[in-house]
C-alpha cells in the first residue's frame, strides 16, 4: 500500500475550544498539553483502526473510557455520511445529575485524592 500522506500533514485538528479543553485537563493533571494531546491522538487512532479492521460492518461501536459508547452507521438516506448515536455511561449520567444540582462533594474528594494528594506524595518521596 502506497503512503499518500505527507508525514507533516495534520489529519487530526483541534479548534480553539478543544485546545483550551486539553490545556485545562493538562493543568488539572499536572501534565504538559503535548502529553495530554498525544494520549487523545492515540485514543482516536485506536478507534479509527477498529473501524478500518471491520470495513464491511454496517456500524461500528467505539467505546470511550468513562464516557460511554458512540455508534457510527452509514446513513441510508445519505450514503457516505454517518448517523451517530451516543450512549452515556450510567456513572457519568449520575455524576452529571449531581453536578447540575451543585452536589460536587464526591467529585471534589475524588479529584483531591487522585491528583492533589498523589502529587504531594510524589513530591514528598522525591
Amino acid at each position: 500500500m502506497k503512503n499518500t500522506t505527507n508525514s507533516n500533514t495534520k489529519i487530526l485538528e483541534l479548534d480553539k475550544d478543544q485546545k483550551d479543553f486539553l490545556q485545562k485537563v493538562s493543568s488539572y493533571c499536572g501534565l504538559d498539553r503535548a502529553s495530554t494531546q498525544t494520549v487523545w491522538e492515540y485514543t482516536i487512532f485506536t478507534m479509527l483502526m477498529e473501524i478500518a479492521e471491520n470495513p464491511d460492518q454496517p456500524y461500528n461501536i467505539l467505546q470511550i473510557p468513562y464516557l460511554g459508547k458512540i455508534l457510527f452507521k452509514e446513513s441510508k438516506e445519505h450514503p457516505g455520511e454517518y448517523d451517530t448515536f451516543l450512549a452515556l455511561n450510567d456513572n457519568i449520567k449520575e455524576l452529571s445529575k449531581k453536578a447540575k444540582k451543585g452536589n460536587l462533594q464526591d467529585l471534589i474528594t475524588y479529584f483531591s485524592d487522585k491528583f492533589i494528594k498523589s502529587s504531594l506524595k510524589q513530591i514528598e518521596n522525591s
